[in-house]
């Protein structure tokens, strides 16, 4: 089977991590694979050519360029000549279910990354392409999402149940493992002792990240527990990373926590941590949970998508947007870790372990775009109409 993705761009980033484990395990089994991007230069465009999976990029200049895109998009899948044409995230969603209209051969399958994302939060333009997409749904021949909540919202919002599944996200389990060498490593660059606590939050720099909320509570925490330190992990807009280190300051806690950009070396981060924070306002599936469970490290996040469902009774979970809650949620965290930290450890890969490894995320995938292309393919691939 021949398939085509198409993604915004390849830099670091939760969806697109995601896409690019499925597309090389997809190579892997011998499926043809090739992924487009509007925005050329990804960090993760590398992973792919390793892997002899070729990157096209339609060189998009800017938001509005929807006509330029759309043809260029038409001419490569003419060329390509794909089973599926498999877009991730709202925008390129859109345009592969316009691109699906004008080619009517062609499987489109859409991935829904999020859930309940907050438009109040973003400008005018974001808003109107959420509130579009339900629209454009209806071309799409599969939708994939990877959270419960995910699904229920695009149900809500309009979206065909009939072709609406959920796929969860997988983690890379050998990658993301127990290492004490790493943690010790990690943990004496921060200047982090061993007898300190340290929790963290691994986001971009965006306000749906909740790091307001992750600072708040950290404040109030600092109060109680002397040998509490904190740590943000993530890229985002240098007005938006001196807004928040101004506000630590503020808080009294700039002198416990620290900062480091995204790309760092991820697995020994995670396996620093004594307690792995998500504090986003919207979530579909957050990576970062699963990548830090299959650590061995503890979670406790907000009840945002289905964070919940994936750290299940290893993790606790505090209101959304409520630093009391947070506080309280680490403090009952800390008292577990304190009790039984390494059984506790290791039920948090056990869990990642069993439900949602990068093989679970091939064979659910596989399967799903199995059974839809199957009935739609009567002719061989070289007498198959191009329109």
């Amino acid at each position: 089977m021949k398939i085509c993705f198409l993604i915004r761009s390849l830099g670091l980033g939760g969806a697109e991590r995601q896409l690019v484990n499925l597309a090389t395990g997809l190579a892997s089994r011998g499926w043809q694979i090739s992924v487009a991007v509007m925005y050329p230069g990804g960090v993760l465009e590398e992973e792919l050519r390793q892997a002899g999976i070729e990157v096209y990029s339609v060189e998009k200049r800017n938001r509005l360029q929807t006509g330029r895109v759309v043809f260029k998009l038409w001419r490569w899948l003419r060329r390509e000549r794909p089973d599926v044409l498999h877009s991730y995230l709202t925008v390129c969603n859109i345009l592969s279910g316009i691109i699906g209209t004008l080619m009517p051969s062609l499987n489109v399958v859409w991935g829904v990354r999020a859930s309940k994302l907050p438009l109040d939060a973003y400008d005018w333009l974001i808003g109107l392409t959420e509130r579009a997409s339900a629209f454009f749904a209806r071309r799409a021949d599969l939708i994939i999402v990877n959270s419960e909540a995910g699904k229920r919202d695009c149900l809500k919002s309009g979206y065909p149940s009939g072709k609406t599944i959920v796929i969860p996200n997988g983690i890379d389990t050998r990658c993301f493992a127990p290492d004490h060498s790493a943690r010790t490593r990690m943990r004496a660059l921060l200047k982090v002792g061993a007898d300190e606590r340290l929790i963290g939050l691994v986001a971009r720099l965006d306000p749906v990240k909740g790091h307001s909320l992750f600072l708040h509570a950290a404040s109030r925490l600092a109060n109680t527990h002397e040998n509490a330190r904190f740590l943000c992990v993530g890229d985002g807009s240098e007005s938006v990373r001196n807004e928040l280190q101004a506000l630590a300051r503020r808080l009294g806690i700039g002198n416990r926590i620290s900062w480091l950009a995204a790309g760092q070396d991820m697995p020994a981060v995670y396996n620093a941590l004594d307690i792995l924070c998500c504090s986003s306002l919207s979530e579909g599936f957050p990576n970062v949970l699963g990548e830090g469970m299959a650590c061995g490290t503890p979670c406790v996040t907000t009840a945002v998508g289905d964070a919940e469902r994936l750290v299940g009774n290893t993790g606790e979970v505090a209101a959304s947007a409520d630093p009391e809650s947070m506080c309280a949620a680490w403090e009952t965290m800390l008292g577990r870790i304190a009790r039984d930290g390494a059984r506790l450890g290791m039920q948090c890969r056990e869990r990642v372990s069993q439900c949602y490894t990068h093989e679970h995320l091939v064979d659910r995938t596989a399967e799903a775009l199995t059974e839809l292309v199957a009935p739609r393919s009567p002719l061989p691939s070289d007498t198959r109409p191009l329109t």
